[in-house]
C-alpha cells in the first residue's frame, strides 16, 4: 500500500520495499530471540544482506521509513525523551 511505501505501478519500488519489509520482519521475529552476542552477529548478517543500513548503532536501531523508501534510525521517529 502507499502507506507502506509501495507504489504498485512501480515494479522497482515494489521489489525494494518488499525486501525492506521482509528484512525488518525477519529482524523483529527471529532476530529478537538472540542474546547480545547474537545481536552483533545478526547486525553483521543484515549488513551483508543490505548495505544501505545506517552505520550508527545496530540494525535494531533502525526502522523502514516508507516515505524515504529506506532504512532510517529510530531516533528520527521516536521522541528523544522516551528513555
Amino acid at each position: 500500500s502507499p502507506e507502506n511505501g509501495v507504489d504498485p505501478k512501480d515494479p522497482q519500488t515494489v521489489a525494494r520495499m518488499t525486501e525492506l519489509w521482509f528484512l525488518f520482519c525477519l529482524l523483529w521475529t527471529v532476530g529478537i530471540t538472540v542474546d547480545e552476542p547474537g545481536r552483533m552477529a545478526m547486525d553483521s548478517l543484515f549488513r551483508e544482506m543490505d548495505g544501505q543500513i545506517p552505520g550508527k548503532g545496530l540494525v535494531y536501531d533502525c526502522f523502514v521509513d516508507p516515505k524515504k523508501k529506506s532504512w532510517a534510525p529510530w531516533d528520527e521517529r521516536v521522541n528523544h525523551q522516551w528513555r
